[in-house]
């Protein structure tokens, strides 16, 4: 009986799920094999061992740099949106156009929270925010880190 047909009787693998087992399988072999002969017969001594010390002591470096740096909210703007305020928007007080200095709110959305803001009075928690049509949950997880509510 051919292996194939005994893996489909037997376990009802279908072809590519057979094809896949042998790769694997094989895979493993040679694995074995290499390791057994490096094991055995020890590595060629033309095999250069490489140093990444320079290399990894550049990556601490330039992650130390990005760390260090101040976040991207109070870098310069290469766009054409203002940068956002260090202390955050007030949404009890922003107009439109400082709103619309947030991810993701464009004019309507902006001028939707202000309507909100004057119909039900001003946001006694930022999570009010979500009252507002088309602010929903991930929209208002990408903007939470620059909104504030003062109270009066």
């Amino acid at each position: 009986m051919r292996l194939s047909a005994w893996l489909q009787e037997r376990f009802g693998f279908t072809h590519s799920e057979i094809v896949v087992i042998l790769f694997l399988s094989l895979t493993f072999c040679a694995g074995n094999a290499v390791k057994l002969y490096r094991e055995t017969w020890g590595s060629s001594p033309t095999v250069p061992q490489f140093d990444y010390s320079d290399a990894d002591s550049e990556f601490v470096a330039r992650s130390r740099s990005l760390l260090a740096s101040p976040p991207l909210s109070s870098r310069p703007s290469t766009g054409a949106k203002p940068r956002l305020p260090s202390m955050g928007i007030d949404l009890n007080s922003a107009s439109v156009d400082q709103l619309m200095l947030l991810p993701g709110i464009g004019r309507s959305t902006a001028e939707k929270i202000v309507a909100y803001r004057s119909e039900h009075g001003p946001f006694s928690d930022p999570r009010k925010l979500m009252n507002v049509k088309g602010i929903g949950s991930k929209k208002f997880e990408k903007i939470k880190p620059f909104i504030r509510t003062d109270e009066r």
